[in-house]
């Protein structure tokens, strides 16, 4: 789903993280199937991945850890994720937590 910025008005969250990838381009160039970790071939896979999409480093240095509401969006505005702490209560977390144990009893 790309970013609309008119659905920004119709919500209260305002800020917008953008980070400097192609999520699409990223997930193309991730081997197709897992690599076994610590092996060579994995480590290549890895490091020719890095050559293009370098880890963030310092996060906080650089901005990116967010505690208010917030959308992360890649170069192209496709959104990877939605931040919304504390949009659910603590008894609706228990009253989904138990929906999700008892429901598929009863079934």
């Amino acid at each position: 789903m790309r970013l609309n910025r008119s659905l920004l008005s119709d919500i209260e969250i305002a800020v917008v993280v953008h980070i400097k990838w192609d999520a699409v381009r990223y997930a193309q160039k991730l081997p197709k199937r897992p690599l076994t970790p610590g092996t060579k071939a994995a480590s290549d896979a890895e490091n020719r991945i890095r050559q293009c999409y370098s880890p963030l480093k310092n996060l906080a240095m650089a901005g990116i850890i967010k505690t208010e509401p917030c959308i992360v969006v890649d170069m192209d505005n496709v959104i990877l994720t939605w931040y919304l702490p504390g949009i659910l209560g603590s008894s609706r977390q228990a009253n989904l937590f138990i929906y999700q144990i008892l429901v598929p009893r009863l079934m």
